[in-house]
């Protein structure tokens, strides 16, 4: 009986992990089919020279880690969404690897400098790359995700390869390709024009009272390039960012003139403390930063949030 019983689990455990393979193959092929290719496809880099280049936000309840089997490893993720597409990334036999966080993109919004990392890079088993990024679908139409998209097609571009923003069933696609009521961008349309900003109970007054269709409102926002944003809900006619940074050069060579010192009162060893500019020339081809750079300048490893704009500072005040 105890034989039997072993036999049994040992059948029922297979069975479920052939039914996993199963649906994620198939979930992969419809996702596949969506995926935007730019240029000659290339292949991905080697998954030894890929890491996590920022940590997933232990505060943030949304967030966890996954141990994925293909890897032989703990994945972090930061929402539920995100940990449903690389428990598919792990079953489908179509995806020889994957990393999550693998890169820094630089690209301006609201006239500043930022850096997005984009959520998985996956390798292929036919060859290929493909940057994955996990949104909401109505997301995919606000200011700032625009504009990280805009980063990520120019360096998907640049590298030949594709590009999938995804809910893990939906894509940006779909947002392009839905055609919105008519009659909702006839009642929205003409305030924008005229250079009026809307809220959401402004949108909801023109829309005849009622609440529009989330699908139809994104899919016009991104159709028309109509900015919004959210958390306050604002609607405006203007772009959503200005053309996309690309990733900088490798490190030039440090000079006398450019590089500023400081050294804390404890008078412990004098750190570099590289201009905003030089930062970003120091980006490796992967858009990240080397784990020897960052120690030169006094970064720990892995680097914590903010610490580009400390660097800034303690550079100004050195400078001072």
């Amino acid at each position: 009986m105890t034989i039997r019983t072993l036999r049994h689990d040992a059948q029922r455990r297979e069975a479920t992990r052939q039914g996993r393979i199963e649906r994620a193959t198939a979930r992969w092929e419809r996702l596949a089919g969506r995926i935007e290719w730019f240029g000659i496809p290339e292949s991905a880099p080697p998954r030894s020279d890929l890491s996590a280049l920022r940590e997933a936000d232990d505060d943030d309840p949304r967030s966890g880690s996954w141990h994925c089997p293909k890897l032989g490893r703990a994945v972090a993720y930061e929402s539920e969404s995100e940990l449903h597409l690389i428990q598919l990334l792990s079953f489908a036999p179509q995806i020889a690897y994957y990393q999550e966080q693998p890169l820094a993109i630089g690209y301006e919004f609201d006239g500043r400098p930022r850096t997005y990392f984009p959520d998985l890079l996956v390798a292929t088993t036919d060859g290929r790359c493909v940057l994955v990024e996990v949104k909401a679908l109505f997301e995919m139409a606000t200011a700032v995700n625009v504009a990280k998209y805009r980063a990520m097609a120019q360096l998907c571009r640049e590298r030949g390869w594709g590009l999938l923003v995804t809910d893990g069933n939906r894509t940006r696609a779909l947002l392009e390709e839905h055609r919105p009521d008519p009659g909702l961008a006839g009642l929205i349309g003409p305030l924008l024009e005229d250079g009026t900003v809307l809220g959401w109970p402004h949108v909801v007054a023109a829309a005849g009272g009622e609440r529009p269709n989330w699908m139809d409102l994104a899919a016009l926002i991104l159709s028309r390039g109509w900015d919004w944003r959210t958390r306050p809900f604002r609607l405006s006619i203007g772009r959503a960012a200005a053309p996309a940074a690309t990733p900088g050069p490798a490190t030039p060579p440090a000079t006398a003139a450019t590089v500023a010192v400081d050294q804390d009162a404890a008078g412990q060893d004098a750190v570099v403390c590289p201009t905003p500019a030089e930062i970003e020339a120091a980006r490796t081809p992967a858009g990240g930063w080397r784990r020897d750079q960052l120690a030169a300048w006094g970064v720990p490893w892995p680097p914590p949030r903010g610490w580009k704009q400390r660097l800034t500072d303690r550079s100004r005040a050195a400078r001072d």
